[in-house]
């Protein structure tokens, strides 16, 4: 299955507590709940994360040529982009195959990497970005 976002998400609500656009108590909610489906495997991280994070200019080239729609939260979403890249920056410290920086000029892989066994993930209380940003003990 190919999916055009993470469906963890949980580094949304994380980066919005980081901005002052959550209370910790929504971030710790959020994670929390994130533990709970990991626990009962409903939940988990993909095997593979293409990852590109395009410079305000492009993304604001991309909202004034797509007016089909709204982005109602895009100053916020902007000032999301460095929080999203050290979330992954993050994973990529826990499983280095498992992220990619880059979107691959032939396609989606044929193969994914396996998936580290011995990492916790990132709902693990071991992982700083349980209560802290990623990478940053």
């Amino acid at each position: 299955m190919i999916c055009d976002t993470d469906p963890l998400k949980l580094h949304y609500v994380w980066s919005l507590w980081r901005t002052g656009h959550a209370s910790h108590r929504q971030w710790r909610a959020e994670l929390n709940e994130t533990r709970q489906l990991f626990t009962k495997q409903r939940l988990g991280i993909a095997d593979l994360i293409l990852i590109q994070i395009p410079g305000p200019a492009v993304l604001a080239a991309r909202r004034q040529a797509d007016r089909t729609r709204r982005r109602r939260n895009f100053d916020l979403h902007i000032q999301l982009a460095d929080l999203l890249r050290d979330w992954y920056h993050a994973v990529e410290q826990l499983d280095p195959p498992r992220v990619r920086w880059e979107l691959p000029a032939t396609g989606i892989p044929d193969t994914t990497p396996a998936p580290a066994t011995t990492a916790p993930g990132p709902t693990s209380s071991t992982h700083s970005s349980a209560n802290s940003p990623p990478g940053k003990p």
